[in-house]
This record gives C-alpha cells, sequence and structure tokens, in this order.
C-alpha cells in the first residue's frame, strides 16, 4: 500500500511543514497545505502560528484585535509556537495607493536589502504622518502584557510607529528578543539647547536599547548641510558605534518634512565622545542601506556619497554583507564622482570581504565619462563573489560583462534596471538573445533575475529573447520590465503632435507620415492580456519549472511629445501581470497593478470618459485598424497580439 500524508511519521510532516515555511515567508504555501486533511492542519499548527502580523488601522480596532488574538493563542500550545510578531497600521491617506497591492507581494528581491528573515524586512512604503495607536495606560499595559506571555518570540517587528511605549519596550527587554523598529525619525533624538539631557528619555531608551537589531533611521535631509541633519546622523553614528550595541542592521531614508521650531537651535547631547588617546569602538553592521526617497517629483534634499567614509569610520566594513545605495532618484549632484572611486578603491584594499549582496542605482547622467565606467568596472572586479547584484541607473555592456563573468558563478539574485535620465540616450546594455545565452552560460546558479526586455510586437527576435531564458536551470522568479519604446517621430522641428481632435494630421504635415506606424507598434505592445501574459510564461519554462513570473508594462519615451490622446489609451490598456505556482503545481494568472495605476483604477469611470472622448479622432482610427470595430464602445475590444512561433 503506498504511503500517504497520514500515514508518514509525524517528524517527516513536520519536516515538510518547516520547509514549505522557509520556502514561503508569507505562509500561504503552508496555510494550503493545512487545508489537505485534519491530520495535516494539526501538524502544521506549529509553523501556521509562528509569526503574527497584528494589522491595527487605529486604537478603535486594538481592543477588539487583542482578544481576538488572545482567544486563538490561548488554544493548547499556540502561544509558544510564536516565534515573530509584528505590530503594524494601514494607513490611510499617505500610502493608499499601496493597499492596492495583494497581501505578501512585497517580499520580492527588490525590496529585500537587511540579512534577516523576509517577514523582519521593512516596507517600502513607510507612512510618514503616523502615530503610535497603542496609547493610554490601559491598552498599553494589556499589550505589553500579552507580549510578555510570548516567552518564545525571537522577533518583534514595530513597523511604523514612530513612538514605542516604555512598557512594551521593558516586555521585550524581559523576552530578550530582537527588536526591528522600520520607523525611527532622528528628530526625537536632538535635545534643545535649554535641555540639559537627552530630549526624550523614553526614545533614548529605545535607541540605546540592547534589543534593537534593525532600525530604519528616517532624516529631514541626508545631504544637506544644515544643522538638524549633522546632528541627526551624528546620533546615527553613536548608535552604530555602540551605543545601540547589538545594532546589525541600518537603513537610512531621506524624506523633506517641516520639523518642529523647537529644533531650530538643536545641539548634540547623545553620548560622550570617545576620550583622545583611546580608541574608537566600531560597530559591527551586517547590512548598511542608504535610500533617497522623494516625496514630490522635483526633490530637493540629496545624499552626499562622501558620507560613506563617516560610516566607514564607525563600524567595521569587513563585516559588512549588504550594502545598498539608492539615489536613483535624486536631482543633485550626488557627488557620485567621488563616490564611485572610494568603494573601488575599498574594494581593492579588500574592507568588503564579507559582502555578498550590492544594490547601486545612481543617475545616469553622472557618468560623463570613461573614467567612472572603469571605476565601477574596478569595483566589480576586486568585490569577493557576490550571491546578490542589482545595479540600475547607468549599466554598460563593459559593466555587465564583468558582473557576469566576476560574479556569475555565486550570482544566485540579478537585478539589472538600465536607465535613460531627462530623455537623454545613454549607454546600457540591451537584453537580446545573445546576451541572455551569455547570462546563462556564466550564471548557472541563477534563481531570481529581473531585467528589462524591448517588446518588439512579438515578432521572432521577442520570442527567442524569452526563450533563451530557459537556459537558466535554477530559476524559480523571473521579474521582466516589458518596455515599449515609443520613438522620436521625425519631423519639421520638434513641434508636440497631437491627433486629439485632427483626424487627418498625419496625412497632411510633411515628415509626420510614420506616425501612425509608430502608434500602431505602441499599442501592440503595450497591449498585453492574460493570454499572452500566459504564452510568455510558457515560452521561458515550457517544462513549468518556474515558480513566478511577473510582467510589468513600461513606456520609454523619445525626444518628442506625444499628447495625452496616446497616453490616455496606453493607460488604459496597460496591464501587469503575475503568473506563479502553487504547492500542487498549478498555475494563476492575475492581473497586478504599478502604484500610479492603482490609484488611477480608483477613478476608472473619469478614465473611461477621456478615452471616449477619442472616439473619430487620429488616434482612434489607428486603433481600429489595430483591432477593427463593430460597436460603440470600442475602447473594451482589444486583445494582444500572439508571439511569433519562430
Amino acid at each position: 500500500m503506498a504511503p500517504t500524508l497520514e500515514t508518514l511519521p509525524i517528524i517527516v510532516v513536520e519536516r515538510i511543514c518547516e520547509y514549505l515555511a522557509q520556502d514561503d515567508p508569507t505562509l500561504r504555501t503552508l496555510h494550503s497545505f493545512s487545508f489537505v486533511s485534519r491530520y495535516c492542519c494539526s501538524v502544521a499548527e506549529k509553523q501556521r502560528f509562528s509569526q503574527i502580523n497584528l494589522i491595527v488601522p487605529g486604537s478603535d480596532e486594538l481592543q477588539d484585535k487583542m482578544e481576538l488574538l488572545d482567544t486563538l493563542l490561548s488554544i493548547g500550545n499556540r502561544v509558544h509556537y510564536v516565534r515573530r510578531f509584528k505590530v503594524s497600521l494601514v494607513s490611510r491617506g499617505t500610502v493608499a495607493k499601496s493597499t492596492a497591492m495583494v497581501e505578501g507581494d512585497d517580499n520580492q528581491v527588490r525590496d529585500v536589502h537587511f540579512d534577516v528573515h523576509p517577514f523582519c524586512q521593512p516596507h517600502t512604503n513607510v507612512p510618514y504622518d503616523s502615530e503610535c495607536i497603542i496609547r493610554g495606560e490601559e491598552h498599553v499595559t494589556a499589550f505589553a502584557h500579552f507580549i510578555s506571555r510570548l516567552s518564545r518570540l525571537r522577533d518583534f517587528v514595530w513597523a511604523d510607529m514612530p513612538h514605542m511605549p516604555p512598557p512594551i519596550l521593558s516586555a521585550i527587554h524581559a523576552i530578550g528578543c530582537r527588536l526591528h523598529v522600520h520607523m525611527l525619525p532622528l528628530n526625537c533624538v536632538v535635545p534643545g539647547t535649554d535641555q540639559p539631557g537627552f530630549a526624550d528619555p523614553d526614545q533614548f531608551a529605545l535607541v540605546t536599547s540592547p534589543s534593537l537589531y534593525s532600525v530604519v533611521a528616517l532624516f529631514r535631509s541626508l545631504g544637506g548641510a544644515d544643522k538638524h541633519s549633522s546632528t541627526n546622523q551624528e546620533a546615527l553614528r553613536r548608535m552604530i558605534a555602540g551605543a545601540a550595541p547589538n545594532l546589525a542592521h541600518v537603513q537610512l531614508r531621506d524624506y523633506d518634512w517641516d520639523w518642529e521650531d523647537t529644533l531650530n537651535t538643536a545641539r548634540l547631547n547623545f553620548l560622550p565622545e570617545t576620550p583622545a588617546g583611546v580608541e574608537s569602538k566600531l560597530g559591527a553592521l551586517r547590512s548598511l542601506v542608504i535610500d533617497t526617497v522623494p516625496m514630490d517629483e522635483n526633490p530637493t534634499v540629496a545624499l552626499r556619497y562622501s558620507q560613506l567614509k563617516d560610516f566607514a569610520r564607525c563600524t567595521n566594513f569587513s563585516e559588512l554583507r549588504t550594502l545598498a545605495i539608492d539615489c536613483e532618484n535624486d536631482f543633485d549632484d550626488l557627488n557620485g564622482g567621488e563616490a564611485v572611486p572610494y568603494l573601488a578603491e575599498a574594494a581593492k584594499s579588500g574592507v568588503f570581504r564579507s559582502l555578498n549582496t550590492l544594490t547601486l542605482a545612481m543617475r545616469p547622467d553622472i557618468f560623463v565619462g570613461e573614467e567612472i565606467e572603469d571605476r565601477m568596472v574596478l569595483l566589480l572586479e576586486n568585490l569577493q563573489p557576490l550571491q546578490t547584484l542589482d545595479l540600475a541607473g547607468f549599466v554598460s555592456k563593459k559593466m555587465f560583462d564583468t558582473a557576469i563573468r566576476h560574479h556569475g558563478e555565486a550570482l544566485r539574485k540579478l537585478r539589472i534596471r538600465p536607465r535613460r535620465w531627462n530623455r537623454e540616450n545613454s549607454p546600457r546594455i540591451a537584453f537580446s538573445e545573445p546576451v541572455i545565452r551569455r547570462l546563462a552560460d556564466q550564471c548557472p546558479r541563477l534563481e531570481q533575475l529581473e531585467i528589462p526586455i524591448n517588446r518588439t510586437q512579438g515578432n521572432a527576435h521577442e520570442t527567442r529573447t524569452y526563450r533563451a531564458l530557459s537556459r537558466l536551470p535554477r530559476l524559480t522568479c523571473v521579474i521582466l520590465i516589458l518596455e515599449t519604446l515609443l520613438e522620436t517621430i521625425q519631423g519639421d522641428g520638434e513641434e508636440v503632435v497631437d491627433l486629439w481632435d485632427d483626424r487627418e494630421a498625419y496625412n497632411i504635415r510633411p515628415g509626420y507620415e510614420d506616425m501612425p506606424f509608430k502608434i500602431r507598434g505602441a499599442l501592440i505592445n503595450v497591449a498585453i492580456d492574460a493570454s499572452l501574459a500566459r504564452s510568455i510564461y510558457d515560452t521561458i519554462s515550457p517544462d513549468g519549472r518556474l515558480d513566478r513570473l511577473e510582467l510589468w508594462s513600461s513606456e520609454k519615451w523619445g525626444q518628442v511629445d506625444y499628447e495625452r490622446g496616446l497616453t490616455t489609451l496606453l493607460d488604459w490598456i496597460r496591464r501587469s501581470w503575475f503568473i506563479e505556482k502553487d504547492y500542487r503545481g498549478e498555475l494563476s494568472v492575475r492581473e497586478t497593478y504599478w502604484p500610479e495605476k492603482a490609484y488611477e483604477k480608483a477613478y476608472e469611470e473619469a478614465h473611461e470618459e477621456r478615452v471616449k472622448e477619442l472616439t473619430f479622432g487620429g488616434y482612434w482610427l489607428v486603433w481600429n485598424e489595430v483591432w477593427p470595430q463593430t460597436g460603440p464602445d470600442w475602447w473594451r475590444h482589444w486583445k494582444s497580439f500572439p508571439l511569433s512561433e519562430d
């Protein structure tokens, strides 16, 4: 008689549950496994309750959720199963766009920076106007008592609230677990000139806590020379150097906030300086992530890369396992010309001997000469073989070739995001079939890959590019940015051409005769439906071994703007897709959205009205050539063009 799950020894089924939990940090697969039978549900219970994310939108909901959670954990020994616990809130307003993403989708490789369990990773979006929803002596005491019952807790995540009440911190100290704080505005740790001690004793206890293990530190400005910025950074450097003795993972995020007037005369009174003649203590960071997050389209804050030298003086870079510098969105000078040589020389001298993850994202227009490119090559050549590499901005063919030649054997995760900037043509690697074949030959252990692919209307060239990815035998996750190039229209000058009202415009303007052809190509390339998404999956993974494929539709614009008619149409049909395989091996194809598209979906009716206005205009004529219409609601009737069989 063939063995079944019910006849397997319990230790074997427990090990299966452990593997399922490790392979899928969201625990979705484990929960599905629990529905197989009562026996599987019982055995999986230990792993199902190993991590809890308590989402509390506001203080009113806290009591009800705590009572429900207390009831669930009071059954059997469930309270002893909890290893990781997170407290987070759902923002109403500031990051409402991000809530359209399906729960669990934010644990992808591209958002993982800290060398910690994925459950403890900081989220990409931080609600900068949130407040602590656990307040009031009764609520705080009750919550602290609940936490104290989790005696086997290993990680406590305080996700997006700036203030932690002292009783909760005391409960964490009593357990002795690791504390992850994902929102720490360092304006809290700077006292005014009229205060002899630390500005906030509760915050001081938090930033010097022996339990503090990872932190996302928020700054008003990383790049400015004002007293707030320099003081905040000095406070963080002293935390790294030993004030927070077990701090191992730090992320710096740049937010352009308005600070309280009381901070205008702020001065540092954090910890005493190291006495003269005494050797300074170095911290032992394992992850250093430097992010700049613009709050609008024209941010004025910028990171100065020379500050890397300051961090090198307070932590031992030889212990660093993850280094991520993402300043691609900055509009200021960034001193990029100084940072790359510094990193290259540090790598050459062997400073980064423990590094296994590197993220480097910079603006393409920084790199104006071959010298910087050569320094990037020197950096990549002198690092120990990396397991994770993420390059964005300026990524030349020379840099890419160096990366896969030197790190290919060790690489498990690779993300390449070449960019143009301000519509200027900059050198960038293009992922064609020969390039992907070379990638497959030199990176045999690659498991996760994110690259851009130029759509070419599904022709043989595009199909062969997808098929070349099947040469990577260990791939489990592929993320493709499917780019549509809206080419420059060559005509009489750089006038903006609009077919919004004039249906015959492209027939009467000299030099614009090829405009309908280019618009037709753009419509075909952007039109990606579920059928085409599945076809791309089958081409990449004909044997079905790929666990996850993400297809994100994007546009690249030429030198001349197309007016709102074309952008309205493209936004209307633009789709992005997740194709995932569950534990039974069955595929699901579901639509997802860029954050801005999710925002537009909330106003889909208004968007549809804008599309209707295009009826009988020039863009409608091109649309009708691509998808001939017979009914009045022409904008709803479109489908993807299939991939070439060649």
